[in-house]
């Protein structure tokens, strides 16, 4: 069974104009590399705790549960 990756299911969300404004502004707030944000995106590594709120100020919306 795979695990929800909430972070995923929102990008997908979101229309193809927005995706790299958004990846942009997460990429630059939570001071990671594309690579990183890449890993998150695909699950590879979690998202961290302090990451969430931040994503979920840049979502106008609860992705995460914090």
């Amino acid at each position: 069974m795979e695990k929800k990756n909430a972070l995923r299911e929102w990008v997908y969300s979101l229309p193809y104009s927005e995706v790299n404004q958004k990846r942009d502004e997460i990429i630059t707030r939570c001071k990671i590399t594309p690579y990183v944000w890449r890993n998150w995106l695909a699950g590879r590594t979690p998202v961290p705790e302090l990451a969430k709120p931040v994503v979920n100020d840049i979502a106008n919306k609860n992705v995460f549960e914090v």
